[in-house]
């Protein structure tokens, strides 16, 4: 398993410092690794047999949790200086700092895009209330004005000519009401 206490990326997570490997070949993880005989090389094997033999292992942090982990080789067996190691463990920290920004950017974004779709969806929202309150007022202002003119403008009704059913009776008053409003009287001779 790569994160085994007893490899080197597991030594770099449990630390939290970098591990520095003058000559891998040498490297008690590495000789498990020839004995092994596995078909799947561990990476120590691999890394030598890419060539490299002083590796350098910098873990990335950010806020004391490992995000990654920086790996330096050389192709010799010549280790790194104390100066070399601290470069590279700057590097490393700012190369985290700098994965962290741009995950935040990365979800700025996503809300930022977010956001933009709820504002378009109100925008629309607002605009067919707005439609539909400008296409419902000259309809419904239409409707009340042909209701009111209607006895007003039938055929019939506008050359004067009424039959019973446009009079309503109102028994209290015992009186009629014609289309036009007026009230007339049973009592009234015509």
């Amino acid at each position: 398993m790569l994160l085994d206490h007893g490899s080197l990326l597991g030594r770099v997570a449990a630390s939290k410092s970098p591990v520095h490997v003058a000559d891998i070949t040498a490297n008690e993880v590495y000789s498990a690794g020839e004995a092994d005989g596995a078909l799947y090389a561990p990476p120590p094997v691999a890394i030598v047999k890419a060539g490299v033999r002083t590796g350098l292992f910098v873990p990335m942090l950010r806020n004391d949790k490992l995000i990654g982990v920086l790996t330096l080789g050389r192709g010799r067996i010549e280790p790194f200086t104390e100066n070399e190691i601290e470069l590279v463990t700057d590097f490393a920290a700012q190369a985290a700092i700098a994965l962290e920004i741009t995950r935040h950017e990365r979800q700025l974004r996503k809300l930022q895009m977010e956001l933009a779709h709820a504002n378009r969806v109100v925008t629309m929202g607002q605009l067919s209330a707005s439609i539909t309150h400008e296409v419902s007022q000259p309809i419904a202002a239409a409707r009340n004005n042909v209701s009111a003119a209607l006895p007003l403008t039938s055929g019939a009704k506008s050359n004067g000519r009424l039959g019973k059913q446009d009079f309503v009776y109102l028994p209290d008053e015992d009186v009629y009401r014609c289309p036009a409003g007026e009230r007339l009287s049973t009592s009234t001779p015509m």
